[in-house]
């Protein structure tokens, strides 16, 4: 009968069955062995199987093979097998020379192998060897279930010297086999030269490899055959991109077209979870790849984290950015004569955006598009010009995102797709940190518009009321911000737009909106409005202006508001022109004031102050809606926690020929400021309203500035002709400046001044602190020939005194040039007085001509006057082009200063009276006035008082000493630090070590000295060089000041001892010794009478009694007493002293 090994699936028939036991009858030793055979046939092949278990084996096998000699078509074993499974046509049914079946009897397991010697041919020359067929066969695995048959034909390709075991699955069912694939694992090992792969596949005709990755070495190689159609292989190549090695899986892809086969390079290239396919570049002359994101990719991702995939970046150059991905790109681009190639890449996030979006814009927009069609954040390992993109394009597929045609950057940078109506236009924005704000300082800012966050493009465009004036465009804090100047004119009123913003983030769409500022205009008949309001999103600060216009009145207003973590802070400046009136010298045309709370005013060089906002808004020379904004955005009133201003102003005229202006600021908080700012134009002739314009004869305009800061210990006033300032001709320029600077106690500079004129000595080195003082100038351009130049100045400073001039004129006409020039230079000691001077002239004549090459011929003379004093001296040197020689005139050639004496120098320099003084800095209760006999008076009309004393808080109070001579010695007490000493006499021609100066300080209480109860610290400042220098004759560029030298004395109480601390006391005090004074001591007959009367005062009884209550004690309960108890308490010692006399 037959076997039925797995059921519906395999049975054998002819079974024969043979039993060897051994021991049958001891259980613990029996064994079994057996066999037993059976056979199969399928389409007349016949199958002998054997089941057998060895005496030491646990289960049964069963195995069956084809008999030696006997061959089956494959399909008949499908048929019989694999029910459903067809063979398609393009495979062959190759002949079965061995098979074989294994049969699990445990569990009904059934497995099939069958090899053929045969192979399939895939193209002449190259085929599938090593054909074969397993079948797999699982039995239902619980009653009613459902077995599972499989069945794979097998094969191998040799490629590259590589076995590739390929394997294709027959799946059991209807239709299944259809469309047979046949693929491999892949096959590791040593890499593999390209070029041998590309040799064995001769057969499929010529392939043309991609430049680059011809030569590179594979591995992981894997193969996949669809029969008949399609032979592909697959591998990996390693290529270096700007260092980084980026593996790429490359695909060779052959299909079978009619009798020819078509061959295509394809890649794939993963960056963490994300895959991009890969296109190869044709082109023998570069090695290029592009490579997209497959659909389906990672919404969201770090950008950095995504770039170093592919490249390194040592430096952080890449920012964190988080991004949402639509589309993504890379691009390798290496011309055969470039030494390093260009990596690429980009990636599409977010979507579209347009100002259709935007209110009150949008519906003027008429349907027309301006916005952005696309967004790509890109990053490129070098620059790429325009035309070197658009190469790049020409190899990049169809529907695949393309690289934006502008000039790329290095780095990471952004590129737009705009839209203005039907024009497209890229534009390119690089990717960066904002810089930080500077630092304010004590300068104002330079008045011009602040540059703008991102890039900006004029556009130019008018669509209905709507003027698009440019678009702007930025990526700040991982948001995408554009932006757009606009204008709305309807009617009389204008509306300006700035930066009116439209923006979302990188990572989602959520769309934000945003307007940095509006301005507004209004025109009808004598009445005119403009105004505008800002926003800095920086300091979340709230600027404005407005103007207001008629006929006859002006009205200007800036201001600001800003909340801050020291509350509020705020400012408001206004104008109003309007003619008030007042006598001719000081006509009022306008009047000007401000207050600012947590501001202070930044005040401008004075270079500066006809543009400083403050001033020009009351001057009107430029637009006030551009001074406005310059003041909104300029910092000239930058918040300053704790700090209140307060500006008055007026402008006036003088006899309608001069036009002023003059603003007062005051700046109160931690310190005391007051600033002063003018401006002042003269015209000759003014102008007259209405009449036709004239050139002046005369244009004067001075610029004004004054500075008074205790805190700082500064005082300063300056003034300075603007650039409009001529006579005679616009030609004929005038310069020049004034400057007065002091600086006294709370200054480094104590003791210093300036006063200058015009500038300083051409060899005198300015201190850092001293102004720069133009020259009084005059520049004048007669003729095209002529040219006149003056100068003058003159400066005052501790050191000396300089004054000087210069006078040129030059005539220049072709090759002749002629020349004179006189100048003049003096330096002045005013004590002891000295004077030096030197006095130049030179005039010539000098002709260019062309003889042989450029020739000159010059001759001038000049001479060179050299003088001091006193007494008169000097020399003279004369040069006269052929002949030079030197005079000496006057009393000699020697320059000796004479020194004064002491009387000379206290009578000029030093006070008449109080060298020293004594002030009070702290803890003054009363000043009392006292009379010739000490008593307190009041000072009436005609009463003067004899003395003043103060009535001072023994705890806080502090005295100051000052000396007008400084001191190298103190004397009567001892103060903590060293004095310095270095400091003379220089007019006297006293050197440090000929000087004793002292300052004395005594205290006294009752005439005995207390000078140890108090403590002291020294006081110094800076003193004039001239005065205490150690040099007679000062030089021009000597130290200006001598600086840390006593002038006084710091005297405070010595604070009290605390409460938990006491004191050494004197035992002394405490000591008393008995004496018996005999009567006759103190001489005969001396008697004491006691006062009649009670010894006590009633009085002065209950004052004791409340102190004995006090501490604790009852006078009447406590003491015990005779009976009198006030009496009583007298005799014990509690009592006033006993009243008498002696006689």
């Amino acid at each position: 009968s037959d076997w039925e090994l797995a059921p519906g699936f395999l049975s054998t028939q002819n079974n024969r069955l043979a039993f060897d036991i051994e021991n049958l009858l001891d259980n613990a030793n029996r064994t079994i062995a057996g066999t037993a055979e059976s056979t199969l046939t399928v389409a007349g092949a016949p199958f002998n199987f054997l089941l057998e278990k060895t005496a030491d084996a646990e289960n049964w096998t069963m195995s069956g093979a084809l008999e030696d000699g006997a061959s089956l078509p494959l399909s008949e074993i499908v048929n019989e097998f694999l029910s459903g499974v067809s063979v398609p046509a393009s495979i062959p049914d190759f002949s079965i020379d061995e098979a074989g079946f294994t049969v699990e009897l445990t569990d009904k397991h059934v497995t099939f192998h069958a090899a053929s010697t045969e192979g399939l041919e895939i193209v002449t020359g190259f085929q599938v060897n090593n054909l074969g067929l397993d079948i797999d066969h699982t039995p239902a695995a619980t009653p009613g279930g459902q077995a599972t048959t499989t069945g794979e034909l097998l094969g191998t390709i040799l490629i590259a010297g590589i076995d590739l075991n390929l394997r294709a699955l027959l799946e059991q069912g209807a239709g299944a086999g259809s469309n047979i694939t046949f693929e491999t694992s892949a096959a590791t090992g040593s890499a593999i030269p390209i070029g041998n792969l590309i040799s064995d596949l001769a057969a499929f005709g010529s392939i043309t490899v991609p430049a680059s990755i011809d030569g590179a070495l594979l591995s992981n190689i894997i193969s996949t055959y669809q029969v008949g159609k399609e032979l592909t292989f697959g591998f990996d190549v390693s290529l270096e991109t700007d260092g980084k090695s980026v593996i790429i899986s490359v695909l060779l892809r052959m299909s079978k077209n009619g009798t020819s086969w078509t061959k295509v390079f394809e890649g794939l290239v993963t960056a963490g979870d994300l895959e991009f396919d890969v296109s190869f570049s044709q082109s023998a002359s570069e090695k290029s790849f592009y490579a997209s994101l497959r659909p389906g990719g990672v919404g969201e991702m770090d950008l950095r984290n995504l770039l170093l995939n592919f490249v390194d970046d040592p430096n952080n150059v890449i920012p964190s950015l988080t991004v949402s991905l639509n589309e993504a790109f890379v691009a390798y681009n290496k011309e055969t004569t470039q030494a390093k190639g260009t990596l690429l890449f980009g990636v599409s996030v977010g979507a579209g955006m347009t100002f259709s979006d935007l209110p009150l814009v949008g519906p003027m927009l008429n349907g027309q598009t301006i916005g952005v069609d696309s967004v790509m954040i890109s990053y490129a390992t070098s620059s790429l010009t325009m035309p070197q993109v658009r190469k790049m394009n020409l190899s990049i597929p169809a529907n695949k995102p393309k690289l934006p045609e502008v000039d790329l950057n290095s780095g990471v940078g952004m590129s737009l797709l705009m839209a203005f109506g039907k024009l497209k236009q890229y534009m390119a924005l690089p990717v960066a940190e904002q810089a930080p704000p500077s630092s304010p300082g004590t300068p104002a800012p330079a008045p011009t518009q602040p540059e703008r966050d991102g890039k900006w493009f004029p556009v130019g465009k008018k669509m209905g009321p709507l003027s698009i004036d440019r678009i702007g465009i930025n990526l700040k804090d991982a948001k995408l911000i554009f932006g757009l100047d606009a204008t709305v004119a309807v009617g009389p009123l204008t509306l300006l737009l700035e930066e009116m913003t439209l923006g979302s983030p990188l990572d989602h769409f959520a769309p934000e909106f945003g307007l940095r500022g509006f301005g507004l205009g209004y025109s009808a008949g004598p009445v005119s409005i403009s105004g505008f309001f800002l926003r800095n999103p920086t300091t979340e600060e709230y600027a404005g202006a407005a103007l207001i216009q008629t006929s006859k009145l002006t009205l200007k207003a800036v201001g600001a508001y800003a909340m801050t973590a020291n509350g509020p802070s705020f400012y408001l400046y206004a104008y109003l022109g309007y003619p008030i009136g007042g006598p001719a010298f000081f006509f009022v045309e306008g009047l000007a004031a401000g207050f600012g709370f947590n501001r202070s005013v930044r005040t401008p060089e004075i270079g500066d102050v006809k543009t400083f906002p403050l001033v020009a808004i009351a001057v009107g020379d430029e637009d006030f809606l551009t001074v406005a904004e310059r003041m909104a955005t300029g910092g000239y009133v930058p918040i300053d926690p704790g700090k209140i201003f307060l500006a008055v102003g007026v402008r006036f005229t003088t006899f309608k020929q001069l036009d002023s202006f003059l603003l007062i600021i005051a700046t109160f908080g931690d310190s005391f400021r007051l600033d002063l700012l003018g401006l002042s134009k003269l015209v000759v002739p003014a102008p007259v309203p209405g009449a036709t314009p004239k050139t002046p004869l005369a244009e004067i305009e001075l610029a004004i500035k004054g500075t008074f800061a205790p805190a700082e210990g500064f005082v300063g006033v300056q003034a300075q002709l603007t650039k409009n300032s001529y006579i005679l001709s616009r030609d004929c320029t005038l310069t020049g400046g004034f400057a007065f600077f002091t600086w006294f106690a709370g200054s480094p500079h104590e003791g210093d001044f300036v006063i200058s004129l015009g500038g300083y000595h051409p060899q005198f080195s300015r201190p850092s602190h001293y102004p720069v003082v133009p020259r009084l100038g005059l520049n004048w351009t007669l003729t095209k020939e002529i040219t006149i130049k003056g100068q003058l100045y003159f400066a005052l400073t501790p050191v000396c005194v300089m004054a000087g001039g210069r006078l040129e004129a030059t005539f220049k006409s072709g090759g002749l040039k002629a020349w004179f020039i006189i100048g003049a230079d003096f330096i002045i000691g005013w004590k002891p007085y000295m004077y030096d001077a030197r006095i130049y002239l030179n005039m010539g004549v000098s002709y260019t001509f062309w003889f042989f090459g450029k020739q000159t011929v010059s001759f001038d003379i000049g001479a060179d006057l050299h003088i001091w004093g006193p007494e008169f001296s000097g020399t003279a040197y004369i040069d006269l082009g052929i002949v030079d020689f030197t005079v000496e005139f006057g009393a000699g050639a020697s320059q000796t200063v004479n020194p004064i004496n002491y009387s000379e120098f206290k009578e000029t320099f030093l006070p008449g009276s109080n060298l020293a003084t004594v002030s009070i800095v702290s803890g003054l209760l009363k000043e009392d006035n006292l009379d010739a006999a000490g008593n307190v008076m009041e000072i009436g009309n005609n009463t003067t008082p004899a003395e003043k004393v103060w009535v001072v808080s023994p705890k806080e109070f502090e005295l100051n000493t000052d000396s007008a001579i400084p001191a190298k010695t103190v004397q009567g007490i001892t103060l903590p630090a060293t004095i310095s000493q270095n400091f003379g006499i220089g007019t006297m021609d006293v050197g440090n070590s000929g000087l004793e100066t002292f300052h004395t300080i005594t205290i006294t209480k009752d005439g005995e000295d207390v000078s140890g109860n108090f403590l002291y610290d020294q006081i110094t400042k800076s003193y004039p060089a001239a005065l205490w220098g150690n040099k007679l004759k000062p030089d021009k560029n000597d130290t200006r000041t001598i600086n840390g030298l006593l002038s006084g004395v710091k005297i405070k109480a010595r604070p009290p001892l605390d409460p938990d601390q006491m004191g050494f006391l004197d035992q002394g005090v405490f000591t008393f010794q008995m004496l018996q004074i005999q009567r006759d001591a103190v001489g005969a007959g001396l008697s004491f009478a006691k006062t009649s009367g009670p010894v006590t005062v009633p009085a002065s009884n209950a004052d004791r009694d409340k102190i004995l209550a006090s501490l604790g004690f009852d006078a009447a309960q406590d003491f015990e007493t005779g009976g009198n108890t006030d009496d009583d308490l007298a005799l014990a010692g509690l009592h006033d002293p006993v009243v008498g006399s002696y006689s």
